[in-house]
């Protein structure tokens, strides 16, 4: 094997893709949190102007009309005719905008990057005159598609502020940034003994990790600000922190578990403040709606408590909610743990976690928020996948109320006679308004049997971590024809071709190109 060069070169979104382990050599980010060196911001740039003594008399944008995808970037070209007689075509002498900027972002060479679909004018403008062109944006395939690593480590936090700016963090002082179509390690989080289980952010200035360090004895948080990571005092002396969801600079939770307590720790814009719990036990996550109404999930730590802690903020403090038994049975012998939650408002909601029946292996628990008797009800699973339900689930991430994906695993089903039983592939599931169904839009070679967090933007784009530093991303799927014959089934569906394997795109598959992503806009 050639030894690897001192000189590494950054990757961009054009090498994503990976089909094998999940690591790979990438470039340590620099000492400082600069990781926008190279092109320079149009307030950087010296730009370009006509000639002196000469005025533009006429401007033309080609194309006039154009389709693009959302994720898929469309170039326009100018042509100034010069009071000179000549005609100057750098796309650089025009002021370009859209007429909506919910529709994308156009750079100052008028490459335009689609966002939300819809009809949008791209305009052009230099000296009084203008040229526009319509662009009809339209929506986008998705698929999961594994991304190189920087780490070996487990990954147990992600969160994803735009689409081109994310974090991952883990054990052993590991602490990932996605910028510029790839993952640097952070040169600021010096901190090798901590392991980040959370991360909530303002905004991509503002933000905190929280987990535990010594082996998990001693409650962790620091502070994004100010382009550097600081610790920060926590006021509990023992146990771990596992979530943290941020309202806004000077109102953010984070709870976790102190011995046999609940853990909740509360930022009131100067210092991190321990409020009561309710009850024993741990929380697992935490998400606030708003600064009044929140949810905190978790597991009793009582052996005689077999429902799961869920607690709701309200009228100023936390009080516990319970589960409703009332669409199939919950055994009562059961350790039920609710280990993640996403509210997508106030009245609609989903948790997820793990049952663990006596003899037989834990299992999944999925729950649905009935508001009218502001409890939680039993989920469906999908009727045509046998055994779906015995899959336990880590995580969940939804971009609307229909729509969304839950973190399990893969596993061998209970009570089977088969001497080569089919395997329950659960790591990834689809949540289809309060149904559980297999997820098919992935690569097949890019599965993992577990992973431990995902997070979504509401335009499609996240990402997915797991244990040895495996980063899944889900981006923009350009596979040729949009032949959906190529998408991974896992067994569930069978490609004609094959008759008996499952579909597979990825090693042996054919090219995937890898999509340049979008930038998030609101």
């Amino acid at each position: 094997m050639k030894s690897i060069s001192k000189k590494l070169t950054v990757l961009g979104a054009s090498a994503m893709l990976m089909a094998g382990c999940g690591y790979a050599p990438l470039p340590i980010a620099p000492t400082s949190s600069n990781y926008f060196e190279g092109p320079q911001t149009v307030q950087q740039q010296q730009l370009p102007t006509l000639p002196a003594g000469v005025t533009a008399t006429r401007l033309t944008m080609n194309p006039a009309t154009a389709t693009a995808a959302v994720g898929q970037s469309l170039p326009f070209s100018i042509t100034i005719l010069g009071s000179d007689g000549k005609s100057y075509t750098n796309p650089q002498l025009v002021q370009w905008s859209l007429s909506n900027p919910q529709n994308g972002q156009i750079d100052i060479n008028g490459v335009l990057q689609p966002g939300l679909p819809g009809t949008v004018q791209v305009i052009a403008t230099l000296n009084g005159l203008t040229a526009k062109a319509t662009v009809q944006i339209q929506e986008a395939s998705f698929a999961w598609q594994q991304m190189m690593s920087p780490v070996h480590s487990n990954l147990h936090a992600v969160k994803v502020i735009t689409s081109m700016d994310a974090w991952a963090g883990g054990d052993g002082g590991t602490l990932l940034r996605f910028v510029n179509g790839a993952w640097y390690t952070e040169p600021t989080f010096q901190v090798p003994d901590a392991d980040v289980r959370g991360l909530g952010f303002v905004s991509s200035n503002l933000g905190w990790a929280v987990g535990s360090r010594a082996g998990g004895k001693t409650p962790f948080i620091s502070r994004w600000m100010n382009g550097v990571w600081q610790t920060q005092p926590v006021p509990a002396t023992s146990g771990v922190l596992n979530a943290i969801s941020v309202v806004n600079d000077h109102d953010a939770w984070a709870v976790g578990q102190s011995g046999s307590s609940a853990l909740i720790l509360h930022w009131d814009g100067a210092k991190w403040l321990q409020w009561q719990s309710p009850c024993a036990g741990k929380l697992d996550d935490v998400q606030m709606l708003s600064a009044d109404t929140g949810w905190a999930v978790g597991k009793g730590s009582s052996l005689t408590d077999s429902l799961p802690l869920m607690l709701k903020f309200q009228n100023g403090s936390w009080q516990k909610k319970g589960i409703i038994a009332d669409r199939g049975a919950f055994s009562l012998t059961s350790g039920l743990e609710v280990t993640a939650i996403k509210m997508v408002s106030a009245t609609q909601g989903y948790a997820v976690g793990i049952s663990s029946p006596p003899l037989v292996s834990p299992r999944g628990l999925f729950l649905t928020y009935d508001p009218q008797r502001d409890g939680w009800v039993q989920g469906k699973y999908d009727s045509s996948i046998s055994n779906l339900d015995q899959v336990p689930l880590h995580d969940i991430a939804m971009i609307s109320g229909t729509e969304g994906w839950v973190l399990g695993e893969t596993r061998t089903p209970d009570f089977t006679l088969s001497r080569n039983p089919q395997q329950i592939f659960g790591s990834l599931l689809d949540n289809a308004g309060g149904v559980l169904k297999a997820d098919t839009s992935f690569f097949s070679g890019n599965m993992s049997s577990q992973y431990n967090q995902i997070d979504v933007l509401p335009t499609g784009e996240g990402f997915i971590v797991g244990d040895n530093g495996v980063i899944i991303q889900r981006t923009y799927d350009w596979r040729t024809g949009g032949n959906t014959q190529t998408i991974n089934t896992y067994g569930y569906g069978v490609d004609p071709g094959q008759q008996t394997q499952p579909i597979t795109y990825g090693p042996g598959g054919g090219q995937v190109p890898v999509p340049t992503p979008s930038p998030l806009l609101y």
